[in-house]
């Protein structure tokens, strides 16, 4: 839902489709699409690593934040391919284990624990671009941020 005004202010985006498996989190995503009628935004009550959708539906997938919360990650992201279009892309906005030494050992140590006590079960330690070419995407960028 954070992402929607972004979407509202690209000309680009034709028709939006919104997935999530709680459906608080659409009840919440629905008075945010209202405040922009002229989006074309469908939200559906759905889980990533089994969408209701026909292979090769679209040109652009998006997942924020999500992918940390599955137990086989690498499945969604096959599932995310089957969706995409050939030539069309998935963007990926997630955490990662950090490269450098201090942080990921930090996050080596606290991420089960994160995880199952108020980190909402997301592991914060997965290998992003590990997992995207186990599922075979081609990586064509790849921008850490905050040592991660």
């Amino acid at each position: 839902g954070l992402n929607v005004p972004y979407y509202a202010a690209n000309t680009a985006v034709e028709r939006l489709e919104l997935v999530d498996a709680s459906r608080g989190m659409l009840d919440a995503l629905a008075s945010k699409l209202a405040a922009y009628p002229s989006l074309k935004a469908t939200a559906v009550l759905g889980d990533a690593a089994r969408l209701p959708y026909a292979d090769a539906s679209f040109d652009t997938v998006v997942d924020t934040f999500c992918l940390c919360v599955f137990d086989d990650p690498v499945g969604v992201l096959k599932e995310l391919r089957r969706v995409v279009a050939p030539s069309g892309r998935i963007l990926l906005l997630e955490n990662s284990r950090p490269e450098n030494a201090f942080l990921g050992a930090y996050v080596d140590a606290t991420a089960s624990f994160v995880a199952s006590n108020g980190g909402k079960g997301c592991r914060y330690d997965q290998d992003v671009e590990t997992l995207a070419r186990a599922a075979g995407l081609r990586v064509e960028a790849s921008r850490p941020l905050g040592g991660g």
